[in-house]
């Protein structure tokens, strides 16, 4: 805390004495934006532990069929993408066939749609679908370690965010008091120099 017993020296400038205290403050609003970024965290993996715990109660796994060829493994920029193509898979008791092939699924109709394959798959290759109550395609329930990174990513963006902000603000103010020395060392300067030279 070398900064801060430097405010008492009687040599001490006023700029020094006013960046000395605004450390201290920006100091203890990261103290206190610490735990406000925990609190944020431990609120966002509640919210989506919740969801996961809904989706997983709501969701279910059914066995679908491609009727289309997934297309061949390409790149966008060098990232790898998912194939799509389009599967069949049965719906849910007393909801209509949307395709209109009178698929002969659990209750006697069948949903169609875009899902994700394996590159290259061929028709008629057995594919995983996630649907909810109504037969709609949905994504699959989210883990929770996912609900963990959720709630963990949001508190170290809001800690760094904190961090970043306050460091900025003491840069600024430095800025500003540095531009206030120079001037008073040049002030100061063309005083005593004309006595150096005599």
């Amino acid at each position: 805390m070398r900064w801060l017993s430097s405010a008492h020296n009687p040599l001490c400038r006023p700029a020094d004495r006013i960046e000395a205290a605004a450390l201290v403050i920006l100091s203890v609003l990261f103290l206190i934006a610490v735990p406000l970024a925990s609190w944020a965290g431990a609120r966002t993996y509640q919210g989506a532990h919740r969801d996961a715990a809904v989706a997983a109660a709501t969701h279910h796994r059914v066995v679908g069929v491609l009727v289309t060829d997934a297309p061949g493994p390409y790149a966008v920029m060098g990232v790898a993408m998912p194939a799509l193509a389009i599967a069949r898979w049965p719906a849910p008791a007393g909801i209509g066939s949307t395709d209109g092939a009178g698929g002969a699924g659990a209750g006697g109709t069948t949903r169609t749609g875009y899902v994700r394959a394996v590159a290259g798959s061929p028709a008629g290759t057995r594919v995983t679908v996630w649907t909810d109550g109504t037969g709609q395609r949905v994504n699959p329930p989210a883990t929770e370690a996912s609900a963990v990174a959720k709630g963990v990513g949001v508190g170290v963006l809001a800690v760094g965010a904190a961090g970043t902000a306050l460091a900025g603000c003491h840069l600024l103010l430095r800025r500003f008091l540095d531009r206030g020395r120079l001037a008073a060392w040049d002030a100061e300067w063309a005083r005593v120099a004309p006595q150096w030279r005599r």
